[in-house]
């Protein structure tokens, strides 16, 4: 250490000494703090900003003012919340084999409560008029969950005795055949007439559920939908079974869904968290508006809220349960 002296002639008191400076070095501890801080915020802040000024509809309340039913929503399933439904994520839900029936009986958790209170819902709004059977399950978009809503509220159904049926319209690309991977004579040998007992080409998929599959896809499925002989197919239904389900294509995909309208008795839409986006509500307006499809409702699909919402004492989905033994 260097010290400068200042000597002068006056007396020892008036004497000063200055220490020369020394550099300081930054405290990295600080750094390293402050830089998780800043690491940890700004992924947070991108999600928010994502999550609540993105394009595409995430909850119902994004659904603003939409004249149409709704009925619930079915939050995403536990294993697949790793796919995260961000503005541009596409990916349909996955559905393999019989893994997408996922109500059963006695089963209390998120989703098999959901489709408890989406029955119930159904109920309610078909209570005063028993002639109500035939669904119509239809989309805005591919990868909705279409298939596994329409798959899973049969077997809520059949699960209190009901006789159900699943008819596989979706005749371009057949998903309940795929999913259940049934690989039998379908529906368009029926209505060709390669095919002349319906039951020869029904298959039962568990107590009280049964399902006809599209098989080998027709080159000409409007043509088939146009048919009397469809048309008396679907009455005969009516007659052997309590409830049938119509699996049909998205409605702004082809023609055949608004065919199909013809026959049913309520529609529902299917819409998917995440992937339908808000710019599109005044079309959905249009479609409800314009009376092709009857008795128009909306399930939300795959929302992440309401598996924060669920809790003891806090179910929000809908009207009530309406069930005692877990059904």
């Amino acid at each position: 250490m260097l010290n400068l002296f200042i000597v002068s002639n006056s007396s020892e008191s008036n004497s000063l000494i200055v220490d020369m400076a020394h550099p300081s070095s930054p405290d990295s501890l600080i750094i390293l703090l402050i830089a998780l801080i800043v690491g940890a915020v700004i992924p947070f802040a991108v999600l928010f900003l994502v999550r609540n000024f993105g394009n595409t509809v995430r909850t119902r309340a994004d659904l603003g003012r939409l004249s149409i039913s709704f009925l619930v929503e079915i939050p995403v399933m536990p294993d697949r919340r790793h796919w995260k439904r961000l503005p541009y994520a596409r990916k349909p839900q996955k559905e393999d084999g019989k893994s997408t029936i996922v109500v059963q009986h006695g089963s209390r958790d998120a989703v098999n409560e959901a489709f408890r209170v989406l029955r119930t819902n159904l109920n309610f709004m078909v209570a005063k008029d028993e002639k109500t059977k035939v669904f119509q399950m239809s989309s805005f978009n591919p990868g909705s969950g279409k298939t596994f809503i329409t798959l899973n509220i049969a077997a809520s159904y059949a699960l209190t005795g009901a006789k159900v049926l699943i008819l596989d319209l979706d005749l371009r690309k057949g998903m309940i055949g795929k999913n259940l991977k049934l690989h039998n004579e379908g529906l368009p040998m029926y209505l060709s007439g390669n095919v002349t007992d319906i039951h020869d080409i029904t298959v039962k998929v568990s107590e009280n559920m049964y399902v006809i599959p599209s098989g080998i896809l027709p080159p000409n499925p409007s043509e088939l939908l146009l048919t009397e002989r469809f048309r008396k197919l679907i009455s005969d239904l009516r007659e052997e079974y309590d409830y049938v389900f119509l699996d049909c294509p998205p409605v702004d995909i082809v023609a055949d869904t608004a065919i199909i309208a013809g026959v049913a008795d309520m529609t529902v839409f299917v819409a998917r968290a995440g992937l339908l986006d808000k710019r599109a509500l005044p079309l959905v307006s249009k479609i409800v508006e314009g009376g092709i499809y009857p008795r128009l409702s909306l399930i939300l699909n795959c929302t992440e809220s309401e598996l924060v919402r669920y809790g003891y004492g806090r179910y929000e989905y809908g009207y009530g349960y309406g069930y005692n033994d877990g059904k």
